[in-house]
């Protein structure tokens, strides 16, 4: 299904419904959310690193921490929800370039090792 016709069916279920401009790429469905199950976009997490890391020219680690930053922003009922696919890869032990241990780190501690 393209991200276009997903669009269409959040926008007319939930018009409340938050969306990420620029990361259509990323919109994979809907899923159903909060105690009035409303309908939300869903993103693959996979798809919004590389979108920022492409689209503002970033390595891996700080493509990632800035969509965690972005992701702790949406806590509304209506946010998006992001799906993480662990399904085996050619190298199941890196993601984005990441490694599984750089992915289990709280985000501060990511930022940490930058200095």
């Amino acid at each position: 299904m393209k991200s276009e016709h997903i669009r269409e069916i959040i926008e007319e279920r939930n018009p409340n419904a938050e969306l990420l401009e620029g990361f259509d790429d990323a919109l994979v469905g809907t899923c159903l959310t909060g105690s009035k199950m409303n309908i939300v976009a869903c993103y693959d997490s996979t798809k919004v690193i590389n979108i920022i890391q492409k689209s503002e020219n970033k390595n891996a680690l700080d493509s990632y921490n800035d969509f965690m930053f972005k992701r702790e922003s949406l806590q509304s009922e209506n946010s998006p929800v992001f799906l993480s696919d662990f399904r085996p890869t050619k190298d199941i032990n890196a993601v984005n370039g990441l490694s599984l241990e750089d992915l289990k780190q709280p985000i501060s501690d990511n930022l940490a090792s930058l200095d």
